[in-house]
């Protein structure tokens, strides 16, 4: 069950969803692998993996890696509360981006069990050799956290898009448990060695009261946490808390819905139809620099309304916030599909 699979391996704190899936693990791989790569970047890894000689296509070795887990699989998504809730962002323009990384995904864990009559160091020894071939020039590093070896997954990808981009798996508890990030996996070692103290998703009581309602027994379960997607503190002002994953994503909003250069352009093209209908005529040089310095006094007014607009944001996400939490299941038995949801 979803108890079972997902909830009792990964920590309370950050995980905002959970997704259990009783099918070939395939589908769900390649899911993921999209999720986390654009499509450039994997046109890129999959023609660097042709040169190696040992597979045509990353989908060929996931195929392979697939035939190894069982059919039954889970996933948690969480947020960086370690970077985010310390996370400030200057302005528009950020004068060190590298300070300051972006939201760009949430946080990634999959859980698939073993194949029944899987040795894991059969599949330990298989990932340790196959992995550094996958290009990308991967290097699997060994490394002890807590009394337990896991494998974290170092790869050539050191841009700003992939600063959440840092692998680390095990095999434990008969799962395949793989994260996208570092940080976020040693959360989950925590409640794996010492739930007492790093409490699992299935001791929340906004988890527990939503799965109550639902049939675990499904072939597909969900559960999101909408108090940790929608979640805001109080004032937009800096170091306000809490903060959930929305809020996170608060500079990306900005960026793009109030864009300081957006605006510009809009403006400018507005006082331009203003003059031409005004005069019956296009503006003239002298028209067209009077303007453009119009354009420029409204672009600062518009870089001191920061502020403002993070506030117009948070007050959207305010209003969002009229659910705690939801939750779904949906169970396939030919003929006939059944499927529950749970709001709180």
């Amino acid at each position: 069950n979803l108890g079972a699979s997902v909830a009792n391996l990964v920590p309370a704190q950050d995980t905002f969803g959970a997704f259990l899936i009783r099918t070939p693990p395939l589908h769900l791989i390649e899911t993921i692998y999209e999720e986390i790569l654009n499509a450039a970047d994997r046109r890129l890894w999959n023609e660097n993996l042709r040169r190696t000689g040992r597979y045509e296509s990353i989908e060929e070795f996931f195929a392979e890696f697939a035939g190894k887990l069982g059919n039954t699989s889970g996933v948690a998504v969480a947020r960086f509360s370690d970077v985010h809730d310390a996370m400030e962002y200057p302005g528009f323009f950020d004068p060190n981006p590298a300070a300051h990384p972006q939201p760009n995904r949430p946080a990634f864990a999959l859980m698939v069990r073993l194949r029944q009559g899987l040795r894991p160091e059969e599949l330990d020894g298989y990932l340790e050799e196959r992995i550094p071939v996958l290009g990308g020039k991967a290097e699997v590093q060994k490394k002890t956290y807590r009394g337990l070896t896991y494998r974290r997954i170092h790869l050539e990808m050191q841009t700003a898009d992939y600063w959440d981009i840092e692998p680390a798996y095990i095999l434990a508890q008969d799962h395949f448990i793989f994260a996208s990030n570092e940080t976020y996996f040693l959360k989950i070692l925590d409640t794996m060695v010492d739930p007492q103290t790093h409490a699992p998703l299935s001791a929340d009581p906004t988890f527990r009261e939503t799965m109550s309602r639902l049939d675990e027994s499904s072939h597909v379960t969900l559960f999101l946490d909408l108090d940790k997607i929608f979640q805001v503190p109080p004032t937009s002002e800096p170091g306000a808390q809490p903060r959930g994953f929305l809020w996170d994503r608060r500079s990306i909003w900005l960026r793009r819905e109030r864009s300081p250069r957006n605006e510009a352009v809009r403006y400018r093209k507005q006082l331009l139809a203003e003059y031409a209908k005004a005069n019956r005529r296009p503006a003239d040089a002298a028209a067209r620099a009077e303007i453009e310095a119009q354009v420029d006094r409204h672009w600062d007014t518009w870089l001191g309304r920061y502020r403002e607009f993070f506030e117009e944001y948070r007050r959207q996400l305010e209003d969002y916030a009229r659910l705690r939490a939801f939750g779904i299941d949906i169970r396939a038995d030919q003929p006939n599909l059944t499927m529950r949801a749970a709001l709180l």
